[in-house]
């Protein structure tokens, strides 16, 4: 324990700078002790093997935010990804057709270990899904879900999937759900907790549409930064499920609480 204590101290509340943020982010010792909890669990979590979903999702965000042919417009979830030189009007296709667009891509090298080894497979090699997600935005502009969505159906990926899907729609119930709530709830604080100040200055900054170089003036730091840090939310927003549309709400609600 004293090993777990030791390497939580040193990675994320001084290495990720999450002590100042949880002190100032926490109005009670209670609320404190709860993202303390949340982020040593989360610490924890983050020492197990990923699923293959996680990692494909992490490679496709930064694909997808460092490689000049694509270009991005929004936020969260329901930003909408599309060839800089292609057509920006959003694939509306079903499961089905979007299927047929991954598979009318042809034939990928794909890349599969033996159980046996302990490796989470890359599935394609880093030029095979340039060329997949080049290939699937050329039927129109997509979120990183959907191409994670094509992705799964395309190469029969099974493990669990990152938060944030094609209709937020599918996901409207009747009524608030209690429990459905305290998980929520759960979410939006690992998440405070998790992101370090400049990441939250960051989301603020996209969520109110400022382009980057702007937002790099503002924080003092280069564009370079910037994008660095865009992957960095997206990976944490992926990996706790706060990319979903309510939840990732509520986040930047607290964020503009904040900063009000």
């Amino acid at each position: 324990m004293d090993e777990v204590f030791a390497d939580w101290v040193a990675a994320r509340l001084v290495g990720r700078g999450q002590l100042l943020a949880m002190l100032q982010r926490a109005p009670v010792l209670r609320v404190f002790r709860r993202m303390a909890e949340t982020s040593v669990r989360q610490h924890l979590v983050d020492g197990l093997a990923r699923s293959q979903s996680a990692n494909l999702y992490d490679r496709v965000a930064r694909l997808l935010e460092e490689t000049e042919r694509f270009a991005g417009s929004g936020s969260g979830s329901g930003r909408l990804w599309r060839l800089a030189d292609g057509r920006d009007k959003p694939f509306e296709g079903d499961d089905r057709q979007l299927l047929g667009v991954a598979w009318a891509l042809g034939e990928f090298q794909v890349i599969r270990y033996d159980a046996e080894a302990r490796k989470l497979s890359p599935l394609l090699e880093a030029e095979e899904l340039d060329r997949f997600v080049s290939g699937l935005l050329k039927a129109g502009s997509m979120t990183t879900g959907t191409i994670m969505r094509a992705l799964r159906l395309r190469f029969a990926i099974e493990d669990p999937t990152p938060a944030g899907e094609l209709d937020t729609a599918a996901d409207a119930s009747t009524g608030p759900d209690p429990e459905a709530e305290v998980v929520i709830a759960e979410l939006v604080t690992a998440t405070l907790a998790e992101l370090t100040m400049r990441q939250a200055q960051v989301l603020i900054g996209i969520e109110n549409g400022v382009p980057g170089r702007e937002l790099a003036v503002q924080l003092g730091c280069s564009t370079g930064t910037i994008s660095h840090e865009r992957g960095r939310i997206g990976a944490i927003l992926a990996r706790l499920g706060t990319d979903a549309p309510e939840v990732l709400k509520r986040v930047l609600d607290a964020l503009f609480t904040e900063n009000a």
